[in-house]
């Protein structure tokens, strides 16, 4: 069978120890025809002496004299000849059969215009790196990828495990070079809104890299302003627009739980509430959007302050973005029974990835009778319906805003975190999205590991009248 070219795009800044690793587990795959197009993005290392050593045909290398930011992806595609597109970044890097394995899903499957894949996190060194505290996690849910409901506040797709046909390029147009690090998140939007489907292969095909200079680990705060901006400026009047203003609810739900902008201080909420809720227009660019923030608007900061306490249970009640989610979350197939895996109280175990070190074979817990629910939020209640499923009785809520404390949640007290430290349960079910990597820490610090003592919602992927095994 005759192979299509696929174009491959390496935007390369200032990683001179990485990016001849990354050109070369390219070179390596079992895929062999391909053009690796690499725009070398006016670094000041020595990255340029690094890509200049390999002399393969299939590269094309593009020196540019000036940074051109996030532009620098436009830049390459708009001169890929090939039927497929893919990127990497100059950290990354591509299993061996990553190309293989994506051109013959989408040959064989006409229907999907986009193929994803799982990522497996590696660390500076290379070493295998597994936590919530990588990026990678992110990316490893089993959703729907083709349904909006699959995007609230949370990028889901990684970018390097992309290949896409040519016409989905043709069809969106470049990516916004304004956006700096959220320009791939609305990529995967615009494509959902246009109709393309994307597919998510449930392997790890993408190595990838967290270390210090990770733009989304470095950028952290930076990443989630700009993804207001990117809501309050197009993604909001889009959801109206499709009928969806559930999710737009949803959407200012994460935003204001964000422990980055929790940090904000009263007149940076007031404002940014002020723009998520549309109760006064904005219209500028990103720039603008940070300098509003933080300027005194007259006559409406006591208004908005007062707002902002009462928000929460308005938000609470009005989201059901995990209602959507479940609806569209499926189950692999494991152990030949088609994903199958009633939950009827026995013990049951999956086999996942041998050939990983962090991936194995996990018995199902069987012995677990009480629940603990962390976070009273959407996804609490989600929790708490999973775990109602699953046979298990709920004790009570924890949640870090001292705000709730002493409230109740569908006739359940709502108590401090420290509460947790009696161990009067069998298992905690971390139920919030956006703040897990605090929870995380927080439950490691009381030296409660993950699988054992806690676990997260959304390892209770619910499907009809099904539940999935949990993922170590």
């Amino acid at each position: 069978m005759s192979q299509p070219l696929v174009s491959i795009v390496l935007p390369s800044y200032n990683y001179e120890k990485y990016v001849g690793q990354t050109i070369q587990s390219v070179l390596d795959q079992t895929y062999s025809n391909f053009e690796l197009i690499i725009v070398e993005n006016a670094s000041t290392d020595k990255s340029l002496k690094v890509i200049r050593k390999f002399r393969d045909p299939r590269i094309r290398l593009y020196s540019l004299k000036k940074n051109i930011k996030a532009d620098v992806f436009n830049y390459g595609f708009e001169r890929c000849k090939g039927k497929y597109l893919a990127n990497i970044h100059a950290d990354d890097l591509f299993f061996p059969d990553k190309i293989e394995k994506q051109v013959a899903f989408l040959e064989n499957n006409v229907d999907y215009d986009l193929s994803a894949t799982h990522v497996q996190g590696i660390d500076e060194n290379g070493d295998i790196y597994d936590s919530p505290e990588c990026p990678d996690w992110w990316f490893n849910h089993r959703l729907d990828l083709s349904q909006i409901e699959s995007y609230i506040a949370v990028n889901r797709v990684c970018m390097p495990s992309v290949l896409m046909r040519r016409e989905v390029f043709q069809n969106l147009g470049p990516l916004r070079a304004e956006l700096n690090f959220t320009a791939d998140y609305d990529y995967w939007v615009r494509c959902v809104l246009a109709g393309h489907r994307i597919k998510l292969l449930l392997e790890p095909l993408v190595y990838y890299r967290r270390h210090k200079k990770n733009s989304s680990v470095s950028n952290a705060g930076q990443s989630v302003a700009e993804l207001c901006y990117y809501f309050v400026s197009f993604l909001r009047d889009e959801l109206n627009r499709i009928g969806k203003p559930n999710l737009v609810v949803s959407y200012v739900d994460n935003f204001l739980n964000n422990r980055h902008i929790k940090k904000y201080s009263k007149r940076k909420k007031s404002n940014l509430l002020n723009c998520l809720f549309g109760l006064q227009k904005f219209e500028g660019n990103l720039d603008e959007f940070v300098r509003y923030l933080n300027q005194k608007i007259e006559g409406n900061s006591a208004l908005l302050s007062s707002f902002i306490q009462s928000y929460r249970g308005r938000v609470i009640e009005l989201s059901n973005w995990v209602s959507d989610l479940e609806d569209n979350c499926y189950l692999m197939a494991q152990n030949g029974s088609n994903g199958n895996v009633p939950l009827n109280g026995k013990a049951k175990s999956i086999g996942i990835r041998r050939n990983s070190r962090k991936f194995k074979t996990v018995r199902w817990l069987e012995n677990v009778k009480s629940a603990v629910v962390f976070g009273s939020g959407g996804g609490g209640l989600h929790s708490l319906r999973l775990a109602e499923m699953a046979g298990w009785e709920v004790s009570y809520f924890v949640d870090n805003n001292k705000s709730v404390w002493g409230g109740k949640i569908n006739g359940y007290d709502i108590r401090d975190p420290r509460a947790l430290k009696n161990k009067d349960f069998d298992i905690i079910i971390v139920a919030s999205t956006m703040g897990k990597h605090a929870i995380y820490k927080k439950l490691n610090t009381w030296k409660y590991s993950y699988g054992k003592d806690f676990i997260y919602f959304l390892d209770l992927v619910y499907n009809g009248k099904e539940l999935s095994q949990i993922k170590i």
